[in-house]
């Protein structure tokens, strides 16, 4: 089996995982849940004006700069953090 982390999402990668192992259900209710956890999540946080970026340092040891469509910034997406506006 091959797992594509740089095209696929999370979510997608679960399922594949879940078809692989039996247990599809489950990874359907993980996504969900975490889901639903980072809406309830973005509610809460202060959001900030304008353009957001997002920086990683000592990222496998230099830094990394995250895209507007990398698994990082769908996270941050759905926690209402970072909209249309993500740099």
């Amino acid at each position: 089996m091959v797992l594509n982390y740089g095209s696929n999402s999370w979510e997608a990668l679960a399922e594949q995982l879940g078809r692989a192992t039996g247990r599809e259900s489950e990874a359907a209710e993980v996504a969900a849940q975490f889901n639903d956890r980072a809406s309830k999540a973005g509610a809460e946080v202060i959001h900030p004006e304008g353009a957001v970026s997002i920086v990683s340092y000592n990222f496998f040891g230099t830094y990394g700069v995250s895209k507007p469509y990398a698994a990082q910034a769908r996270v941050l997406r759905g926690t209402s953090v970072c909209g249309s506006d993500l740099h």
